[in-house]
């Protein structure tokens, strides 16, 4: 099962239990066993139509003309004090790059050269979510993203950057 598709399913879930625990204080018990899990296939397909839609794909993909190697990519939030940015999350040869897409409120394009990062850390999103992946560069500038399979990415940012 792809991380797409889990994490469409994990969405759903968990939205459909916060409705039904919306709507039974709202209203009666029975709302909430119908209204709840309704909502949460809703949203569900809705955000696996999302995900997958060419348009974001469009919007999301680098342009690499200096053909460089794309060693890792993943769908990714880049995370800042405003709340988060959907978009793509690539690992290059040379450089990290996001690209974020045009349904987030403000358009995002970071680059992030690997000989500037000083270190990669994982940490958990609000708290609990274990999908944070923290970016320090040798300026001392932070960037966070939540991404699918952080320890990978971490991985991989670490092994090429040893070498630099």
């Amino acid at each position: 099962m792809s991380n797409r598709l889990k994490s469409t399913i994990f969405s759903a879930l968990a939205f459909g239990i916060l409705m039904g625990l919306f709507f039974a204080l709202l209203h009666q018990t029975w709302h909430a066993f119908f209204f709840g899990p309704v909502a949460g296939i809703v949203f569900g397909v809705l955000l696996y139509f999302f995900v997958n839609s060419k348009i974001v794909a469009e919007q999301t993909k680098i342009e690499n003309t200096e053909e460089k190697n794309i060693i890792m990519t993943s769908d990714a939030n880049l995370m800042d004090n405003k709340g988060g940015a959907g978009g793509k999350l690539y690992l290059l040869e040379d450089k990290i790059h996001f690209k974020s897409h045009s349904f987030n409120i403000s358009k995002h394009e970071i680059i992030i050269p690997l000989q500037e990062i000083s270190k990669v850390q994982v940490y958990n999103t609000i708290g609990i979510i274990p999908n944070g992946l923290l970016i320090i560069n040798k300026a001392g500038k932070q960037h966070k993203f939540a991404v699918h399979n952080r320890k990978n990415w971490k991985q991989e940012i670490e092994k090429i950057i040893k070498d630099f």
